[in-house]
């Protein structure tokens, strides 16, 4: 846990609350927290629902931060040595900080969208999606262990 990484990943979570914290004030009593296919809305929650998002990151951030752990536990001790698990970690680290700046990216957008701003799902989460789906696979693929 001494990757710079996860300090800059928990930055980008507080970063999550402190927005949901600010504009609470400023949203709707009802707010809409899913959109579907078509792009329309079709789930909605009271304004408190604005802290889902943020919480729910932070329990996927616990998650993968842990995950590399578990994950080389699995691993036979023959094959395992502290160079590739410091790797491992290191890869994993940063699909971290992509993974929430994806979250952060969706949750602006969910914001704005409730605070009246209302842009396209498909022009916002399509792209966003490919981007951080094209950046995840390089990453991984460019950073295979030896």
């Amino acid at each position: 846990m001494k990757n710079p990484l996860y300090f800059i990943s928990l930055l980008i979570i507080s970063l999550l609350f402190i927005l949901a914290y600010y504009f609470y004030p400023y949203l709707p009593d009802n707010i809409i927290t899913h959109w579907g296919i078509t792009g329309e809305p079709d789930g909605f929650s009271n304004k408190d629902g604005i802290f889902f998002m943020p919480f729910f990151t932070l329990v996927l951030y616990f998650i993968l931060v842990f995950l590399p752990k578990i994950i080389l536990l699995c691993v036979p001790k023959e094959e395992y040595s502290k160079a590739r698990g410091k790797e491992f970690e290191n890869i994993f680290s940063k699909f971290l900080i992509i993974f929430l700046l994806y979250m952060l990216y969706i949750f602006v957008w969910s914001l704005l969208w409730n605070l009246g701003l209302e842009i396209n799902t498909y022009v916002a989460i399509i792209p966003a999606m490919v981007i951080f789906l094209y950046i995840t696979i390089r990453l991984f693929k460019d950073n295979k262990l030896k």
